[in-house]
């Protein structure tokens, strides 16, 4: 729309003060009479545009505002080879080629060509950023001096011009593969420029950030270092064509904190042609809320038969088959693969942006999978059923945005908080239910030109229907301090309302925390219980918000340990290249073992230890788990493994995998697992060096070994201990899940499906274990020691007030 200006007509009662004075209040300046309609094309100042259409919408002398939106002629790229471009236009150009299997790219350019003002990280092998097709679309980072060797804007990379090669960790991503100028070329090769090809977009600006070689492959640490800076840089979207190795915690973490950033994430669902509902692929297989998944289709409409698939793991298919686009040295070729479909999407998703400016990243990814076209060939294959379709996703749009919250109120205030309350309003003016709430904070008076200067507070909740009460706590403010707190509500398009009304509060003086006694003790026999009084007192005038924590004191020094080790000769599992196999792991064992030492004692006897899993007799051969045996206590974990017949230590092998937070969610899947265990795993006991005498504690995420832990092997058992805190575990709770075999291959699971747990011993407890304590006031905390369970012998704990 243009800006500053509205069109505008009264109705034919309104009275000649009611429109004088709308007109006086917009400082209207007439442009134009439309006659035959009896309309006014205005151009008004001291309001936007939004505002003066919540304000008069509605008004009793006004039958429309509106604004006056921006309109373009339906134009044709003069780009020489646009004609063989059939992803973007398809005329039946490709032999055994549909017409119409396109993404509809003219239709979406009659809407927007574009923005520079959107930013597509291509994290990739490089870009060729001289390329004539591309130059002009490269991002360039305006807050650095190229050649100065500093880090003008204190990002911690010298000289990051136009983004970061993390493959060689210097500032020149170009591209010596030729894959990532190729996808580059697909989001955004200038449109219109009488050069080559043209990307989805004309105008965009694409960052080069490099990560994989010029032989293809890369690594987990490059490619979190690549979200990490796109994030940091403030791009919209990522472009990642590219994919395999297995589960990476690490770069998960990181695509989310990207989300959190409101980032878009577009992946490539792999080229295995296999289903990855079964056989996951990542990045494309994390699930995560802005990454959207991408299958390969034809110029026929149909999947490519290269391409993975998934009802649950991929969205939406686009063009990957005979696809022309830039490569490096001003060269033009054809690739395939879902590499080629991703871009496609990346680059229709830039559009969605432009063309609504501030829609929420769900909002955007919704639309995108709303509007595909359903085609019979990915009907059951993929979430949506369908293949992109970009105009559909630029069409019809709403431009009534929600009205103003003009009831914002703070309600009170902590030494840290200040909580804040309005009624919901709707997504178009006050009917329905709004999109997202931007809400800001800040030390100095908040207004609508500084409104997006101000800190966003990143708790907001998903807005309710209009009408309905809202209410949150700012948390994290300095005390003692004068805050103004004013928001906006946005549509599912972006529209967003004007600046509410603008409240403020003063946070209260910082507490001060007095807690007695110093210590606590108790003397118990086993299975006893008693409790003790901690009493906390506030001694200013600020609240107190309190939380108690426990950290339980490992074992004195000689109750079992464990030593510093090697990886075994074994990469992490992160690295690129192949998944490790069963055979791999026994192969560096046996690079690196030798006899048992003499610590690995041969020893038998009866057990104390609580049984956890216990497994059929004779299930499996040569490796017959029958029973696991574990207890965590006295900050160790203890752990017994009973066998049906004699072991071998030189012919064992298998993985005791442990998921710590006991949340399955938050760890990767047990190495190799069965399909039916439920634990998401943050270490395990590798049980291939078994015969150098020790266990290799392992980082599950990395595959690296923090530990080696000496093993006691009996001719049908083994007994190990491990210190909790090489774990980062307190009372000792784990699920666990394991298997074993030999050196050939598993042939035991324990238990087959679900899990087992090692019950910690956590005999320190509070109530309340958090709170508020009001100035000048006192709180006492029960505190239960519980000696149930636990052997004779001394327990030590740090109990944190904060």
């Amino acid at each position: 729309m243009k800006a500053g200006e509205v069109i505008i007509k009264f109705k034919p009662d309104a009275s000649r003060s009611d429109v004088v004075g709308i007109l006086s209040d917009l400082h209207a300046t007439r442009l134009k009479h439309f006659r035959r309609i009896r309309a006014d094309h205005e151009r008004i100042s001291g309001i936007s545009v939004e505002s003066a259409i919540h304000r008069y919408r509605g008004h009793r002398a006004v039958e429309f505002i509106e604004p006056n939106y921006l309109y373009q002629a339906s134009v044709v790229p003069d780009d020489p080879d646009f004609p063989l471009l059939w992803g973007l236009h398809n005329t039946g150009q490709v032999a055994g080629g549909t017409p119409g299997a396109d993404i509809s790219a003219l239709d979406a350019w009659d809407v927007t060509t574009g923005s520079r003002d959107i930013v597509v990280a291509i994290i990739d092998t490089g870009i060729d950023y001289t390329h004539p097709d591309l130059a002009a679309n490269i991002y360039t980072n305006p807050r650095e001096i190229p050649g100065n060797g500093r880090d003008d804007d204190g990002n911690g990379f010298v000289d990051d011009v136009r983004g970061w090669d993390f493959r060689n960790f210097d500032n020149d991503p170009r591209d010596d593969a030729g894959h990532g100028t190729h996808v580059a070329g697909t989001v955004g090769a200038v449109g219109n420029n009488g050069v080559g090809v043209v990307g989805v977009n004309w105008h965009v600006r694409l960052m080069p950030l490099k990560f994989l070689g010029a032989d293809g492959f890369g690594t987990t640490a490059g490619a979190i270092g690549c979200v990490e800076y796109a994030t940091m840089m403030g791009v919209q979207i990522m472009s990642a064509s590219w994919g395999g190795g297995g589960f990476s915690e690490a770069l998960r973490q990181a695509i989310f904190d990207a989300n959190n950033a409101g980032i878009l994430f577009v992946a490539a669902a792999g080229n295995e042609g296999q289903n990855t509902d079964i056989f996951p692929n990542y990045p494309s297989g994390f699930d995560l809320p802005n990454i959207i998944s991408v299958a390969a289709t034809t110029p026929s409409d149909s999947k490519a038969s290269f391409s993975n698939y998934g009802l649950e793991s991929v969205d939406l298919g686009a063009p990957g088959v005979g696809i022309l686009s830039t490569t490096p040295g001003n060269t033009y070729s054809v690739f395939n693969g879902t590499s080629m479909a991703t871009p496609h999407v990346s680059g229709a998703l830039a559009l969605v942006l432009a063309r609504y400016p501030g829609i929420a990243i769900a909002s955007a990814k919704a639309l995108l999978l709303n509007s595909v076209d359903r085609i019979p060939s990915l009907s059951g294959l993929v979430l949506t059923g369908g293949r992109l379709n970009a105009a559909r996703a630029l069409q019809g749009s709403d431009s009534i945005p929600p009205d103003p919250i003009l009831d914002l109120a703070a309600l009170g205030t902590g030494s840290n908080t200040i909580t804040v309350e309005w009624t919901a309003t709707g997504d178009d003016g006050r009917n329905g239910t709004a999109s997202e709430y931007d809400i800001r904070y800040a030390a100095f008076a908040i207004h609508e030109d500084n409104f997006n200067a101000a800190p966003r507070f990143q708790g907001a909740p998903r807005p309710a229907a209009a009408g309905s009460h809202e209410r949150i706590v700012i948390q994290g403010l300095s005390s003692a301090t004068t805050y103004y707190v004013a928001m906006k509500a946005r549509d599912e398009f972006g529209n967003a309302s004007p600046i509410s009304n603008v409240v403020s509060a003063s946070t209260l003086e910082a507490p001060d925390i007095q807690v007695s006694p110093d210590s606590l003790s108790a003397a118990l026999l086993t299975g006893a219980v008693t409790t003790r009084t901690l009493t906390l007192r506030n001694l200013t005038g600020g609240t107190l918000d309190f939380g108690i924590d426990v950290s339980f004191s490992p074992a004195p020094p000689g109750s079992g340990g464990a030593s510093p080790a090697g990886a075994a000769g074994l990469p992490p599992a992160g690295t690129a290249g192949p998944p490790l196999q069963w055979s791999d792991y026994a192969r560096a064992a046996a690079a690196t073992s030798g006899p048992a030492p003499p610590s690995a004692s041969r020893r038998t006897g009866a057990t104390t230890l609580p049984s956890v899993i216990t497994d059929p007799p004779g299930d499996a051969p040569i490796v017959d788990l029958i029973e696991l045996r574990a207890l965590s206590e006295r900050g160790n974990l203890q752990v017994e493994m009973e066998f049906s017949t004699e072991i071998n230590p030189f012919n064992f092998g298998g993985f005791l995998s442990l998921d710590i937070d006991q949340n399955r969610d938050t760890g990767r899947p047990p190495s190799f697992g069965n399909g039916f265990q439920d634990i998401g795993t943050e270490f395990e006991f590798d049980f291939f060096t078994l015969g150098a005498g020790v266990l290799s504690l392992r980082d599950a995420f990395s595959g690296t070994v923090v530990a080696s832990i000496p093993v006691e092997v009996g001719p049908r058992t083994l007994r190990f201990t491990a210190p909790l805190a090489l774990l980062g575990n307190d009372d000792g709770s784990i699920d666990v899940t394991g298997v074993l075999g030999d050196n050939f291959g598993p042939t035991d699971w324990f238990p087959d499906s679900g899990h087992g747990t090692i019950m910690g011993r956590r005999w320190l407890s509070f109530e309340p274990g958090s709170g508020t304590v009001s100035p000048g006031g006192s709180v006492d905390v029960a505190v239960t020691f519980d000696a149930s369970g636990l052997f004779g012998g001394g327990y030590d704990a740090l109990i944190r007030v904060a």
